[in-house]
């Protein structure tokens, strides 16, 4: 038995009538008509049913788009104006594609559509008369699943809730292997498996992921390398460097939906200068000089793991191995004040606003 709700959460049944006359519950849209003409009626001009959309019902977690965040995704700056947009088209009287619907124990149960679902019902809580038309799906979960992943009609999908539906159809709905859904979807096993690690992250990640801030597989990077705690710091660090330069008017990388775009050149390791090259190279030649002549009758299959092997080095390569570790000391100095430097050029840009807002506030009072 699926949990379901309707748009005010009260039980799915206290509006409409789920059973035929006969008693049986309903299993069609049609049978659905036939008892509850004040709240479906055919519409044979659009091949489709016309229905209540306070009455359909939503199975929670059902949308992958959601990506696990619930009711929290559809309040999203891109998704609410989606929704906003769709509202209006509702209100203006223009056509809107059906939802997809399932029958389940005799409740109207939307399937695709969730985001027009949405805007519908805010039409309606606001006094409006809209026409809204369903399709009831005929075909199973799997199939279902799979026209979601290539329909695509309205708002893209996310990668996570791309990677969410390769869990569905792998691991819930089952029928499925990876080796089956990579050749369906034309992609490799190993980017299935990546895009199914998606919905498992911190929802603030998969925030950033879905309004194009940062690609999937950087985010991942970053959560392989850092963790997932210090993958956020690092983002929203990076976040505050690209807002500093745009605010001053610097051009800066953006997502095509004009986001700030966080890029992987912010994490790669720091260009080793060409003298700590030379010195580590010039240094492991020595050892290799100094070290392999004095091993070479040394039989090290007879030896544990943890023996130890006393060799002997000269004055002049201790003195290499010194400098090469003096100039890693220094490198690595130069790279915490310059990112020092970074950080501060965030805080200066933030704090003339500030003082700004304080002067103000004193000459209010």
């Amino acid at each position: 038995m699926e949990t379901l709700k309707t748009a005010n959460n009260a039980n799915v049944t206290s509006k409409f009538s789920n059973t035929t006359g006969s008693g049986k519950v309903i299993s069609t849209l049609k049978q659905f008509r036939d008892v509850n003409l004040g709240l479906c009626q055919s519409a044979p001009d659009f091949n489709a049913f016309l229905i209540d959309p306070t009455i359909v019902a939503i199975t929670p977690g059902f949308n992958t788009r959601e990506m696990g965040m619930g009711e929290e995704y559809y309040l999203l700056p891109e998704v609410a104006e989606h929704i906003h947009n769709i509202k209006m088209a509702y209100i203006n009287g223009d056509y809107v594609e059906p939802i997809k619907v399932v029958i389940v124990d005799g409740v109207v149960t939307v399937r695709q559509g969730h985001c027009r679902l949405h805007a519908a019902r805010e039409a309606v809580s606001e006094g409006h008369q809209i026409t809204f038309l369903c399709n009831q799906l005929k075909m199973d979960e799997v199939d279902a699943e799979m026209q979601t992943l290539n329909g695509n009609k309205g708002m893209a999908l996310s990668p996570v809730a791309i990677g969410a539906s390769y869990l569905r159809l792998i691991n819930t709905l089952g029928g499925m292997t990876l080796e089956s859904l990579a050749i369906r979807e034309n992609r490799q096993v190993s980017s299935i498996r990546q895009m199914m690690r998606l919905p498992g992250l911190p929802v603030e990640l998969k925030k950033y992921i879905h309004s194009g801030v940062v690609s999937y597989f950087f985010v991942l990077e970053l959560v392989d390398s850092l963790g997932e705690s210090k993958a956020i710091e690092h983002i929203r660090t990076q976040l505050e460097v690209l807002q500093a330069s745009a605010d001053r008017g610097i051009k800066v990388p953006r997502s095509s939906n004009g986001a700030l775009r966080v890029r992987p050149s912010t994490i790669k390791s720091p260009r080793v200068p060409p003298t700590l090259a030379t010195q580590a190279v010039e240094s492991i030649k020595m050892l290799n000089e100094q070290f392999f002549p004095q091993l070479k009758d040394v039989d090290f299959t007879t030896f544990d793991s943890d023996k130890e092997i006393t060799i002997s080095i000269s004055l002049k390569t201790l003195n290499m191995l010194q400098t090469v570790r003096d100039t890693i000391s220094e490198v690595a100095a130069k790279q915490l004040r310059k990112e020092e430097r970074k950080r501060l050029k965030v805080q200066d840009e933030s704090e003339p606003e500030s003082d700004d807002q304080q002067e103000h506030d004193q000459t209010a009072a």
